[in-house]
């Protein structure tokens, strides 16, 4: 990768320009860039673009850390971090413009992008660089097949598969009751994830039985519930998505039977209305951190005059902003594999008055707080508790 220090003359010029055409940023940040003490990173939105609210959240929460380093009198290595906002939406567009991003020098790239988007840099920047920092991750892979992390992807989230970790603590702290599974075997990730909770489980010293049907309708529930009934099983981890919790719970009630059913995925609008339904989300906790929030907003309002509205997005880009400093800080340069391996070992990533370390042998935080959630009629869903869960432990 080509660094800003060794561009000269109509090099730089013409450099800027490609940086003025691709990305947007504030007039004196590019300045710095032109005149070759600036450090860049590219950022690409989240959905609805940068003027979205959830963007300008974003914007202006990276712009608040980058003015806070600004301002100090050595910068970092006397050069200012200068974020720049792609006003890209699609992968092919996004791919386009990465070979311009690694020519002009970006140390990272800050993702709060989804899907195909999200999934084409992944792939492209894995073994290659720069350094691509998922806001979210939950739901990618960063890891080789042999459970290393690729060299340059990092992510914010825990990996999906902490539902199997965290149940089984939470299903341990509640004592020996035999714990039921149920997927579908046809189903080769969630099947997968229900046997890992059958592992962590044993580890928990809580016994468990696994019950498998295919696809996520009623006509097989009953006699699945029935099995369970049989068997002691008082509760029940369900890994068939939104649709086969439903069904699980409603075929209970219906039966008026007292399984407590847990939902092992992310919250589904299906199960609105799911009375006593368990389901694990990770940014339960950051929603009810109104104290730190509050200091986030008056930070941002003090640094920018703006007020932002996505005070949880807003945490997570100021958090990332701070990761990607601290690692060029630390590297001294904005060379690819100095930076990557700085962002691996970085244990002051600030998020909502959380200090967040990065366990460099997962490239994900040591550590995340995760909001056991229950499901209430004609209410929003009650955070009963939270539980700590490690990324050395949880499985891609």
């Amino acid at each position: 990768m080509v660094g800003w220090k060794g561009f000269r003359g109509w090099g730089v010029l013409a450099l800027c320009c490609a940086v003025l055409w691709g990305c947007v940023a504030e007039a004196a940040p590019l300045s710095a860039l032109k005149e070759g003490w600036g450090w860049p990173v590219v950022v690409l939105p989240p959905e609805g673009g940068w003027n979205s609210p959830a963007g300008q959240s974003v914007k202006w929460a990276l712009r608040t850390a980058e003015r806070e380093v600004s301002l100090t009198h050595q910068g970092v290595h006397g050069r200012d971090v200068v974020f720049l906002y792609a006003p890209v939406d699609t992968k092919e567009e996004a791919l386009k413009r990465l070979p311009q991003w690694r020519a002009m020098g970006a140390g990272a790239i800050l993702c709060f992008a989804s899907g195909d988007l999200e999934a084409g840099l992944i792939q492209a920047c894995a073994y290659q660089g720069p350094s691509l920092i998922l806001a979210g991750g939950e739901e990618r892979r960063i890891r080789d097949p042999k459970g290393k992390p690729c060299p340059y992807l990092f992510a914010l989230d825990l990996y999906r598969n902490y539902r199997a970790n965290a149940f089984a603590a939470l299903a341990g702290s509640q004592g020996k009751e035999l714990m039921g599974i149920l997927s579908d075997p046809y189903a080769v990730d969630l099947a997968r994830t229900a046997r890992l909770s059958a592992r962590f489980l044993e580890k928990r010293g809580v016994p468990s039985r696994s019950f498998w049907m295919s696809g996520e309708g009623d006509d097989e529930m009953g006699v699945r519930l029935a099995e369970m009934e049989s068997s002691g099983a008082g509760r029940v981890i369900c890994w068939l998505g939104g649709m086969g919790t439903r069904s699980l719970w409603k075929t209970a009630a219906y039966y008026r039977k007292s399984l407590k059913v847990w939902h092992g995925g992310p919250y589904d609008p299906l199960l609105q209305g799911a009375e006593g339904v368990l389901y694990l989300e990770q940014d339960a906790p950051l929603q009810e951190r109104l104290k730190a929030q509050d200091a986030l907003r008056w930070n941002v309002l003090r640094k920018t005059r703006v007020r932002v509205t996505d005070l949880v997005l807003a945490g997570k880009a100021y958090a990332l902003g701070h990761w990607a400093i601290g690692a060029f800080l630390e590297a001294g340069t904005n060379a690819p594999a100095p930076v990557a391996a700085a962002l691996a070992r970085n244990r002051d990533v600030p998020l909502l008055g959380e200090t967040l370390s990065i366990n460099p042998g997962t490239h994900r935080p040591h550590q995340r707080e995760v909001g056991v959630m229950r499901i209430r009629k004609n209410q929003p869903p009650l955070r009963e508790t939270s539980l700590k869960v490690t990324s050395q432990g949880v499985v891609e």
